[in-house]
C-alpha cells in the first residue's frame, strides 16, 4: 500500500503605505499610485495590464475585501477617487479633508477611512489634520474625526472595531463605533507606515525620523518593542501568517525584513530609488515595493528575500495602503469536465461512491486534505453534486479531486456545481452509472498503478510481475456498491471489509485471473482494490494490457509488466 498512498497524496493526472493587492490569490492585482493616475499589475505576469487616468499627486491607495473597488486619494483634489476593479473606470469621486493621503478599508468593506494632512480652512498639516469616514454604500462621508498632524499612515484592525493613524510622533487610535479616538499612544519621531498584523494583537509604526519601528500591543495601547531599520522608513507591512514584516527604507534604497516573534531584522533586501509603499500578496510568498523616487515596483520573492522583477509603472508611486488585490474571479466548471479520476474517460458516466476530477477555474490556493473524513469545502472552495456536499482531497486553480457521494445510488444524472466566496458556478451535468471502472495509471503515463499484494512493491518493467506466481493488487475506482459501505468522504475500513456487490472480471492480456478480493481499499476514500494472481498463461512482456470488467462496463486499458514464470 505504501506506493499507493503516495500516489494519491497528488492529484491523480497529470497596511502601512501599501501597494494595494486586490482578488483571490489566482486574480491578483497590485494597484500603484502615480502622479496622474494608478498603474495596474498583474501579480500572475508581473507586467502592467492598465492604467487609469484619474487625479493629480496621488498617494494612499486601498482594495476594498472583495477585490470590487479601489480607493485612491488625491492630494490636489481633494478627494477619493472609486474605482471599480472589474472595468478599471473610475464610478465615483468622493471629497474628503483637504491633502488627502493614506486609504483603508475596514473588512467588512463598508467603511473606508482617509487621512487628510492639512484641513478645508488651509491650516498646517503640522498642527491639524482630520480623518474622513467614507459610507462605501452611498459613497459620501458620513464623519470626520480630529487627530494630531496626520502623516498618511491608517490601518484598520482585523475587527474593524479600531482604526490606527500616524501622527507626529504618535498614533492615534479611534473607536469606529463611535469615530472618537480612544488612546494616543507616543512612538518615534515622524512615523508614516502602520500595519496591524492578521491576529490583530499587534501594530506595527515605521518611524521615519528615528529610523525605528515601534511595536504596539493592540490590547493594551503600550509599546511592547522597538528596533532599528534602515534609513527613513515609510512603508510597512505584515505577511498573512503575521510571520514576517516588511519596511520600506526610502533613505537607503532598501526593505528590512524582521522576524516578528523576536522583533529582530532577519535580512535586508535593495530595491528601486526612494521605496515608499509596500504590501504582501494573498499567499505571502511575494512583496510589492513602490519606489517613489523613480518609476518602478520591485518584486521580492519572500522565500530567498531576493527581487525577481522590476516594473516600470510611471512617475513616483507613492502607494500608502494596502494595494494588493482585484476582481474577483467566479468558479467556473468546464463543460464536460466531471470526469473519473482513473480512466479519464471524456463524456462517460461516474458512479457514486467514486473519485472524480473536476475541471474549471477555481480561485482558490492549492491545497491538499490530509485527514479523514475528507472536507466538503478545502482551500474555500465546495462542490454540489445534485445538492449534495462532496468530500474534497485536492483543489487548484484548475483542478478539484472529489468523492461523488454515495447518497446518489439509483440516480442517472447529476448536476455539479463549485461555490468560491459565496459565488455558486453555473451547474455543469455528468451522468452516473452503477458501475463505472476506470484503473490508475503511475503519471498518467499507462503504467497501471498495481503492486506486489505481498511486498508493496510497484509493478513495473524493473520489478515485473511473474506469470503463475505472483499476487497483485490492482488499484481503480467506480466499482460500484459495496458492503459495509461507509459515509461519504470516509475511510474504507480497515477491520471490515467493504466488498463489491457484483464481482468483476480481471484480463491480463486476455487471459482471465482469479478474483481474491474486490472492494474498497482500506483506510482509502472513494479507492477500490483488486486482489488476483498473475495467470500461468498470461503473456510477457513489458506493457502486457490489463483491463477490469463489471456490471457490463470495461476500465481502461492499462499496462503491466510480467516475466516468465520459474
Amino acid at each position: 500500500m505504501h506506493s499507493v498512498t503516495k500516489l494519491l497524496r497528488v492529484p491523480l493526472a497529470t497596511a502601512g503605505l501599501l501597494l494595494a493587492v486586490a482578488g483571490s490569490a489566482s486574480a491578483q492585482y497590485a494597484y500603484i499610485s502615480t502622479f496622474s493616475g494608478i498603474s495596474v499589475i498583474s501579480t500572475a505576469t508581473n507586467t502592467v495590464t492598465a492604467t487609469v487616468k484619474v487625479g493629480s499627486h496621488n498617494y494612499g491607495v486601498a482594495v476594498n475585501p472583495a477585490g470590487t473597488r479601489v480607493y485612491l486619494a488625491n492630494w490636489d483634489y481633494s478627494n477619493v477617487a472609486v474605482i471599480d476593479t472589474a472595468t478599471n473606470a473610475v464610478v465615483a469621486v468622493v471629497s474628503v479633508g483637504k491633502n488627502p493621503t493614506g486609504v483603508a478599508v475596514n473588512p467588512a468593506g463598508t467603511y473606508v477611512y482617509v487621512t487628510n494632512q492639512g484641513d478645508s480652512s488651509g491650516a498646517p498639516a503640522s498642527t491639524v489634520g482630520s480623518v474622513s469616514v467614507i459610507n462605501t454604500a452611498a459613497n459620501t462621508v458620513t464623519a470626520t474625526v480630529n487627530v494630531g498632524g496626520p502623516r498618511g499612515g491608517i490601518a484598520v484592525d482585523p475587527t474593524g472595531t479600531h482604526v490606527y493613524v500616524t501622527n507626529n510622533n504618535s498614533v492615534s487610535v479611534i473607536n469606529a463605533a463611535t469615530s472618537a479616538i480612544a488612546a494616543t499612544v507616543s512612538v518615534g519621531n515622524e512615523p508614516i507606515g502602520v500595519a496591524v498584523n492578521p491576529a490583530g494583537t499587534y501594530v506595527y509604526v515605521a518611524n521615519s525620523g528615528s529610523n525605528t519601528v515601534s511595536v504596539i500591543n493592540a490590547a493594551t495601547n503600550t509599546l511592547t518593542a522597538g528596533l532599528r531599520v534602515g534609513s527613513e522608513p515609510a512603508g510597512v507591512a505584515v505577511n498573512p501568517a503575521g510571520t514576517r514584516v516588511y519596511v520600506a527604507n526610502q533613505g537607503d534604497n532598501s526593505v528590512s525584513v524582521i522576524d516578528a516573534a523576536t522583533n529582530t531584522v532577519t535580512a535586508t533586501v535593495s530595491v528601486g530609488s526612494g521605496p515608499y509603499g509596500v504590501a504582501v500578496n494573498a499567499t505571502g510568498t511575494y512583496v510589492y515595493v513602490a519606489n517613489r523616487g523613480g518609476t518602478s515596483v520591485s518584486v521580492i520573492d519572500a522565500a530567498t528575500n531576493t527581487v525577481t522583477a522590476t516594473v516600470n509603472v510611471g512617475d513616483s508611486p507613492a502607494n500608502i495602503g494596502n494595494f494588493i488585490g482585484g476582481p474577483p474571479v467566479a468558479a467556473s466548471i468546464n463543460a464536460g469536465g466531471i470526469v473519473n479520476s482513473a480512466s479519464f474517460a471524456a463524456n462517460a458516466p461516474v458512479s457514486p461512491g467514486s473519485l472524480v476530477s473536476v475541471y474549471g477555474i477555481f480561485p482558490v490556493n492549492t491545497a491538499q486534505a490530509n485527514l479523514v473524513p475528507l472536507p466538503s469545502t478545502l482551500s474555500g472552495l465546495s462542490m454540489q453534486f445534485s445538492g449534495i456536499q462532496a468530500p474534497l482531497s485536492y483543489v487548484s486553480a484548475t483542478q478539484a479531486n472529489a468523492q461523488v457521494p454515495w447518497e446518489l445510488a439509483g440516480q442517472t444524472q447529476a448536476t455539479v456545481t463549485a461555490t468560491v466566496g459565496g459565488q455558486t458556478s453555473t451547474a455543469q451535468s455528468v451522468k452516473l452509472a452503477s458501475f463505472a471502472p476506470g484503473i490508475f495509471t503511475m503519471n498518467g503515463q499507462g503504467q497501471g498503478a498495481i503492486v506486489n499484494a505481498l511486498t508493496g512493491q510497484l509493478i513495473g518493467p524493473s520489478s515485473p510481475a511473474t506469470a503463475g506466481s505472483t499476487y497483485i493488487s490492482i488499484y481503480c475506482t467506480g466499482l460500484g456498491p459495496v458492503s459495509n459501505q461507509p459515509l461519504t468522504g470516509a475511510a474504507a475500513s480497515a477491520s471490515m471489509l467493504s466488498q463489491t456487490l457484483l464481482q468483476p472480471t480481471v484480463d491480463i492480456g486476455g487471459v482471465p485471473a482469479g478474483i481474491l478480493f474486490s472492494g474498497l481499499a482500506p483506510t482509502f476514500v472513494g479507492l477500490y482494490q483488486i486482489n488476483v494472481q498473475v495467470p500461468a498463461a498470461a503473456p510477457v512482456g513489458g506493457t502486457v494490457g490489463l483491463v477490469v470488467s463489471i456490471g457490463g462496463a470495461a476500465s481502461n486499458t492499462v499496462a503491466i509488466a510480467i516475466q516468465p514464470g520459474l
